[in-house]
């Protein structure tokens, strides 16, 4: 399954936001998804990237924040 994920990544860095050297990747991901997450920026920083930056959102802290705010 890790073989998969690391595929559909390279698939999403170089394919899909086809990432060139020296530009800077923003993620927004859930934390649910970290290890993918962090498979994504791995090979962001092996393809050339200058910088990766991930925003994290908690969906279940959303909710909190949401309600009791």
């Amino acid at each position: 399954m890790e073989k998969l994920l690391e595929k559909y990544a390279k698939l999403i860095v170089k394919t899909g936001i086809n990432l060139q050297k020296d530009q800077t990747l923003v993620v927004t991901a859930p934390i649910e998804g970290a290890e993918f997450t962090r498979m994504i920026a791995e090979v962001a920083y092996k393809s050339g990237a200058h910088d990766v930056v991930i925003n994290w959102v908690d969906e279940l802290f959303t909710k909190l924040r949401y309600t009791g705010a």
